[in-house]
């Protein structure tokens, strides 16, 4: 591949050192990557990429001081976006010749991907986030802004292929040639990322065959944050959340007004567009189920039944305490929830099909966990009434 031969001699020109068992190749599912071409010793160093090579907001102001204050003024994301913009096609031509096509992660979602995975409120909801932030950036760069697209684009680069590096003595996220092209393999990664003297080196972290890929974690990110950012999900994420649905109960108006009062924050944004239920988030720490103190909140609150039993809800959540009465509901929202999702394969077309799928696959199987974790519990609680009473 002649970009590759390029890119290659490109990066041995900024003084990036790469082991000759390290080779680029390129794979059907995960794209461009990484590989041992020899196998590799635990703890060997494979890669050595120094400050002066990485692209980063600080040696864009270096270059360009007329820029410096504007990018000073932005956080770290929008101000490696507004970088790469500003950046000569030309330095980086080698580099930029083997990054997306099509700008990576939910920057290039399709539209139909919000019919087609309307389950998938968490993904929209940190979508629109982010592009609601760097619209903001993009609108305060004034007559220095790129056109939108492109600087759309620079943003997904950032998002799918930036790195915490230390650039000019800052942690701020910088691009960093060759490091970006290592994909993600969660715990069974078989490389990371370390600072070295002046830039950051790649070492393997265990022994790696020949022909396995390099690969380095990302970081314990829920589906949602990985398809954000890299367009990719896992179908059994130990580190997966959603928002639960849950429905607040009856009682009188005095009563849901209280209610309503004493959710937090963000729960109660989402209540008010549903006054009858709530929104909280229940994740998943390897393949136990978590509860969020918000959502043990919410279901204490949903279960009460007299105003002085909101109080005490409030008490038993911020100790970590849940009653029987919580537990079931839990169980009904999880029941409820997963009878919602779509059956049988995601519906989404194209590059997103596997994404979906995946999401849709660890998504059932969060809530299928807390199904059974509440159902442990209250059959738990059961048998202690039971001893209670004998």
């Amino acid at each position: 591949m002649e970009e590759v031969g390029a890119f290659t001699a490109w990066c041995a020109s900024a003084g990036v050192w790469q082991d000759e068992r390290v080779v680029i190749a390129h794979d059907p599912a995960t794209g461009l990557g990484l590989y041992a071409a020899a196998p590799i010793d635990a703890d060997a160093e494979l890669l050595r990429v120094p400050q002066r090579a990485c692209l980063s907001a600080a040696a864009c102001a270096a270059a360009r001081p007329s820029l410096a204050p504007l990018l000073a003024s932005l956080d770290g994301a929008n101000a490696l976006a507004f970088a790469i913009c500003s950046t000569p096609a030309a330095d980086l031509a080698p580099w930029a010749a083997l990054w997306p096509r099509h700008p990576p992660g939910a920057w290039g979602m399709p539209p139909s991907l919000r019919a087609d995975a309307a389950w998938w409120r968490e993904l929209f909801a940190l979508h629109e986030a982010q592009e609601a932030a760097a619209r903001r950036a993009h609108g305060a760069l004034g007559d220095a802004a790129p056109p939108w697209p492109e600087y759309a684009r620079a943003c997904a680069l950032v998002a799918s292929r930036g790195v915490a590096a230390a650039a000019a003595g800052e942690a701020r996220p910088a691009l960093a040639p060759l490091l970006d092209l290592l994909n993600h393999a969660g715990a069974g990664a078989s490389c990371a990322v370390a600072r070295a003297d002046d830039g950051l080196a790649v070492r393997a972290r265990r022994r790696v065959e020949a022909g396995e890929p390099l690969t380095i974690s990302y970081g314990a990110k829920d589906n949602a944050a990985l398809a954000a950012g890299y367009g990719f999900a896992e179908p059994a994420n130990p580190h997966d959340a959603l928002r639960l649905r849950v429905p607040l109960g009856g009682g009188g108006d005095a009563l849901g007004a209280q209610r309503l009062a004493m959710l937090p924050r963000g729960v109660a944004a989402g209540a008010a567009h549903e006054p009858k239920a709530a929104w909280a988030t229940l994740s998943s720490d390897g393949l136990t189920p978590r509860l969020s103190e918000e959502l043990r909140l919410v279901l204490a609150l949903a279960c009460a039944r007299e105003t002085a039993e909101l109080f005490g809800a409030v008490g038993r959540a911020a100790a970590g305490r849940v009653g029987a009465e919580e537990w079931a509901l839990l169980r009904a929202c999880c029941g409820e929830a997963e009878e919602a999702l779509p059956r049988g394969a995601a519906v989404a077309d194209g590059t997103w099909a596997p994404v979906v799928a995946a999401a849709l696959a660890s998504r059932r199987a969060l809530l299928r966990r807390a199904a059974e974790l509440a159902a442990e519990q209250l059959a738990e609680l059961a048998r202690q009434e039971e001893h209670a009473d004998a």
